[in-house]
This record gives structure tokens, sequence and C-alpha cells, in this order.
């Protein structure tokens, strides 16, 4: 009974160890959308068997970043103009109502924080690892703000968006690298000054403004000639 038990945890820790590592070839490029995932070819890379293979990659799908096609197995899902506009709608909507909420019960030891995490942020896809660790950067801002805010399931439904959109923005900083400062401080000034609503419509046009580089970049339209 014991040795099952051990098997079980093994295979979990495994298919675990494929999630995290398929979902940073994910949303660095390395495995391209629309590419067929081979189960054969990761168990070989990964050293491990096809069962955490098949597990991690359930996982993927739940988080929208494979597709399972019947009797042809997993595909990385496809980057549309329409899936980008879609996520930003929801992340608007999610992170202005966390900005607000932020500015009304922020702490020092929360503002003193979020302040280091709002230093400049240069994005480029020459070096995929300093890509990482830009987008680590933007993602603990943004995941920071909506944890003084309060709310665990707004939390994850955000950790989710932002890595679906640092896939897409990988692509935007092979065609263009960007930095992004003043926008995240303009944020933060308005949580300090405890101003919910400057702190709200500061962090909608931020989003909005991504979206909308985002777009002309990678898509070579905008926001407003786009629906």
């Amino acid at each position: 009974m014991r040795a099952d038990a051990t098997d079980v945890e093994t295979r979990v820790k495994a298919s675990d160890r494929v999630y995290e590592a398929m979902k940073e070839e994910i949303i660095t490029g390395q495995l391209l959308p629309g590419s067929i995932v081979s189960e054969l070819v990761l168990a070989k890379r990964y050293q491990t068997s096809r069962t955490p293979i098949r597990e991690g990659c359930q996982l993927l799908q739940k988080d929208g970043l494979l597709e399972a096609v019947p009797h042809k197995g997993f595909f990385v899902a496809e980057i549309t103009m329409t899936q980008i506009q879609d996520t930003y709608q929801l992340r608007s909507l999610l992170e202005g109502a966390c900005a607000r909420m932020a500015a009304e019960k922020v702490s020092k030891t929360q503002l003193a924080e979020l302040e280091s995490l709002a230093r400049p942020i240069s994005f480029s896809a020459s070096n995929p690892q300093a890509f990482r660790r830009s987008s680590e950067q933007n993602k603990k801002f943004h995941l920071a703000i909506a944890e003084i805010a309060g709310n665990d399931e707004m939390i994850k439904i955000l950790s989710n968006i932002l890595d679906k959109i640092t896939r897409a923005q990988y692509l935007e900083a092979k065609m263009a690298p960007m930095v992004v400062g003043p926008e995240h401080e303009d944020i933060v000034k308005a949580i300090r000054n405890r101003a919910p609503a400057v702190a709200e419509r500061n962090m909608i046009a931020h989003i909005q403004s991504s979206m909308d580089r985002l777009l002309q970049v990678v898509f070579k339209t905008s926001s407003l000639s786009s629906r």
C-alpha cells in the first residue's frame, strides 16, 4: 500500500515538473502556437514516462495554453486578436477593481513593496532568460496590487491572465522591444494618495495602452479598428 502511494506521489511531482517546464516553453515561444505536442518527444526531453506528460498537458489545457483535438492529441493554442482583446477586457475589469480596493486598504509595508516593484522594466526577446526576469517582475507588480485588495479568487484568475498575456508579449518583444515605467508609477502614486477612482482609472489606462501597443505590433491594427 505504501509503495502504491509513493508511486502516485512520484508521478504527481513529475507531472508538476513537466507542467512548469512546458508552460515556460509555451510562454517563451519555444513551443510555437499551433504546433503539435508529442508525448514521446517530451517524455525523452524531460526524462519521464508519457503519463506525467499527459497529466501536464491536461493542466495546461485548463490554463488555455493547450488545445485537445480528438484522435490527434494536444496542440499549442493559437494566439488570436479576438483572444487578446477578450483577455485584456477581462484584465481591465479585474485589475481596475483591484487597484481601487488597494488604494482603500494599502498598508505602509505593502506600499513600500509596491514602490520597489514599480521601477522601469525593459522587455526584449533577444535573451529569453532576461525576458522572463522582466515578465516575472511585471507579474509580481500586478499580483502585489491584487494581494493588497485581498481577494484570493481574483489573484488566481489574474495569475492565469498574466501568463496568457506574457505569451503574446514575447511575440511583441521579438518585433519591438519595450519599456514599462511611468504608467506603473502613476498607479502607485494614486494608491499612495489613497485615491481609489484615480488608481482604477490609471490601471485601466495602462492596460488599454498595453493592449493597443500589442495589437499594433503583432497584428498591425488597433483596438478601435479591430472589432
